[in-house]
């Protein structure tokens, strides 16, 4: 025998009795067949249900498939699963308390899973050498462009250094790649920052979207809520081959629906759509280019299917697909005053509050004209919305300017259930017309918090609207009015934290040149700059706030009480000791 084993001491399988003990006695009561990796290929950071429901094979009528429902082709001594082709080394039956199970010892040539941590002594030595070729590529672009003002030297970089990988052995290419991950995703975070900021912008101004804004049926839900926390995995995955399973996974995992259609292309596109908007990852741009741009073998078969679906996926968000979704609204209150600020009907807000055939007042809901109550200015629905929330909400600026002619300008105070007012509102959807009319009303507090503790400005920030954060930064400064730039929400965030996490590099200026205190800690203990999506934004906060520790520093040495304190303190140390 060429290869010789014994499976009891195997990782996988130790792992697999230990800790799913469950699924074990029913694979053993089925007797479903065990792929158990070769011992020195099992990468412990693998090893979750998914990847043991992988390797185990189950007898579905005349065809053999994963509990993943992957279907599985059998040879003598091969394996083919998808586009992966795997040896089988030898077979073996395992007896156990609960009774005899077949394993097969297999070995995963693919590249995707070869071991990378047992090199031999040669490759260990290629490796250091590629490694310190790589990082002195890196320090070299670092060294010529320190503040990554030059695009096209970073693509220089870049291109340098992949194609430097693509001509190494593959085994060693993912080493390389896996050392020198927190560098090369750092720079290529960088030159995706643009098209992330933008994506971000996007996804945040939509991220409220539902399942019948996409047309799909509710019955995903249960399928998207245990997808999403998969296709989160995606980032902290170093070596290419890793990020694509993440991906895979979710679309497996997608398919575990009560929907009696199966998931076409249409339905995929629309809720990988729907995960991306809701996930938490800042930089899906940079992690697909880190893909495409080291996925050292061919893109034909599954692999290429999944990289053309998030490509496809990312540029169907950027487009702007979702733009008009919520310009006008789905339902329209009923109340005639609210539906015509949700319309933006100026006339007939007009004919509402000002008509003259009401004979008491325009509002008029007394008996004494015999006339039927036609609107209560004041009176909000089931949303806890006022015409005025209506009217900035989708935009409409003339009829927000309508509405404050009358006595709507005193109760533009009015917060609905999440506490926001009017000026939340427009802060959040990015109309700077409608946020400045609302500026110039005398009760109109700029610092206002919602139930998340949120300002106006952080609202502002969040959706990357960097017109409103200007109009709102620039309102304080010529009313005269204290805007608390550094106040914090419930998760301890000031609007700094929120446009260095989202990669909003201009806001980020911005804010800077307002002087914003970027030394804050949210409830992480994390600074803006530790938030940063990118190492630009880190480094222009960090570069800023050092030169607020100096100015500090030189306003504190200016004090005459502080030179008095301190020549004191210098005259005490150097006064010589008397002799007793």
């Amino acid at each position: 025998m060429e290869y010789d084993e014994d499976l009891a001491s195997n990782p996988f399988l130790k792992f697999f009795q230990e800790n799913f003990t469950i699924l074990y006695e029913e694979a053993v009561k089925n007797q479903w067949i065990l792929c158990i990796p070769l011992a020195n290929t099992v990468c412990h950071d693998q090893l979750d249900e998914f990847y043991i429901r992988q390797h185990i094979i189950m007898q579905v009528g005349e065809e053999s498939r994963t509990l993943t429902n992957e279907l599985v082709e059998i040879s003598e001594d091969r394996l083919r699963v998808g586009s992966i082709s795997v040896r089988i080394l030898f077979q073996e039956t395992i007896y156990t308390k609960l009774g005899r199970i077949k394993a097969f010892c297999i070995n995963k040539e693919d590249p995707k899973i070869s071991n990378i941590k047992s090199p031999t002594i040669l490759q260990k030595k290629s490796i250091r050498d590629s490694i310190r070729t790589v990082k002195t590529a890196l320090t070299h672009y670092l060294k010529a462009d320190q503040n990554f003002a030059m695009p096209e030297k970073l693509n220089d970089c870049l291109v340098e250094v992949k194609n430097y990988i693509s001509s190494l052995d593959r085994r060693i290419s993912s080493c390389v790649v896996c050392n020198l991950y927190t560098q090369l995703m750092d720079l290529i975070t960088i030159q995706a920052s643009k098209a992330d900021a933008n994506l971000n912008k996007i996804r945040k101004n939509n991220y409220n979207t539902t399942l019948e804004d996409l047309n799909l049926p509710e019955q995903f839900q249960p399928s998207l809520a245990i997808a999403l926390p998969e296709l989160e995995k995606l980032p902290d995955q170093k070596l290419v081959a890793d990020k694509l399973d993440c991906l895979r996974k979710s679309v497996t995992l997608l398919t575990k629906t009560d929907v009696p259609a199966d998931l076409d292309a249409d339905n995929l596109l629309a809720l990988f759509s729907y995960l991306i908007l809701k996930s938490q990852v800042t930089n899906w741009t940079a992690q697909l280019e880190f893909i495409k741009l080291f996925h050292t073998s061919s893109l034909l078969g599954e692999d290429g299917y999944l990289i053309s679906t998030l490509e496809a996926v990312l540029d169907h968000l950027k487009q702007g697909s979702f733009d008009n979704m919520h310009s006008f609204p789905k339902v329209v209150p009923e109340m005639p005053l609210l539906r015509a600020a949700s319309l933006g009907n100026t006339e007939a807000l007009t004919e509402l509050l000002y008509s003259s055939k009401f004979e008491c007042h325009p509002l008029c809901s007394c008996r004494s004209c015999g006339l039927p109550r036609v609107v209560d200015a004041l009176g909000s629905d089931s949303k806890g919305w006022t015409a005025l929330h209506y009217a900035t909400y989708y935009g409409h600026s003339d009829a927000t300017q309508v509405l404050l002619r009358t006595h709507f300008r005193d109760q533009v105070q009015i917060a609905d259930p999440q506490g926001r007012t009017a000026l939340h509102w427009a802060a959040y959807r990015g109309f700077q017309t409608c946020l400045l009319l609302l500026c110039h009303q005398p009760g109109c507090d700029l610092n206002c918090r919602d139930c998340q503790g949120n300002t106006a400005l952080h609202l502002a920030v969040l959706n990357g609207h960097e017109p409103c954060v200007k109009a709102l930064l620039y309102y304080s400064e010529q009313a005269h009015f204290r805007l608390d730039y550094d106040a914090v929400n419930c998760n301890g965030d000031t609007a700094m934290h929120l446009a260095a996490r989202w990669g909003y590099t201009n806001i980020v200026q911005l804010l800077l040149q307002w002087e914003v205190d970027c030394r804050i800690f949210n409830k992480h203990k994390q600074t803006a700059a530790d938030v940063a999506q990118n190492v630009k934004i880190s480094q222009l906060i960090s570069k800023f706030s050092d030169t607020e520790e100096k100015r500090n520093l030189r306003e504190r040495l200016g004090s005459s009480r502080f030179w008095t304190g301190l020549t004191r303190q210098l005259s005490l140390k150097r006064r010589p000791i008397q002799s007793s």
